[in-house]
């Protein structure tokens, strides 16, 4: 899995378990499930997998209905698990040694602090480092 460094907004955020970045697919939402964290499903090389609404598990508002030009589908994976999100736009791929990650510093926005562990500057970019764990778990929790 590479790094994937994407916006949805909000501030940059750094999403270590990429598999994948692709053009945005029909999200179909799932009837009966009114989670606000769960968008639905999405077809991704025939497979299905749930998409859901990143920024509200990391403590945004709602999501915009609208897509940009620059938006995609980013499917992440992370032991067992494989989710899918829409960003508002992706920086890149790649790797960034341990050594040029710093603390979270306290000023952190509100809802991001349980799922930072560090802070990277990129190409002008302060980027958040979620932490896989982290997100996972809060993945899972919230989406059920």
């Amino acid at each position: 899995a590479s790094d994937v460094y994407k916006r949805q907004s909000r501030p940059w955020v750094r999403v270590a378990a990429c598999v994948s970045i692709l053009a945005v697919p029909v999200v179909r939402r799932i009837p009966h499930r009114a989670r606000a964290v769960l968008r639905g499903v999405i077809n991704v090389a025939g497979e299905i997998l749930l998409c859901v609404a990143l920024d509200r598990i990391l403590g945004g508002g709602d999501a915009p209905g609208a897509v940009g030009a620059r938006a995609r589908a980013i499917v992440i994976h992370h032991r067992e698990d494989r989710w899918a999100f829409v960003a508002d736009e992706v920086l890149g791929l790649e790797r960034i040694p341990l050594a040029a990650l710093t603390a979270a510093p306290i000023t952190i926005s509100r809802g991001l602090e349980p799922f930072i562990e560090a802070v990277v500057d990129l190409e002008g970019h302060h980027v958040g480092v979620l932490g896989t764990d982290r997100l996972f778990d809060g993945l899972r929790r919230r989406v059920g």
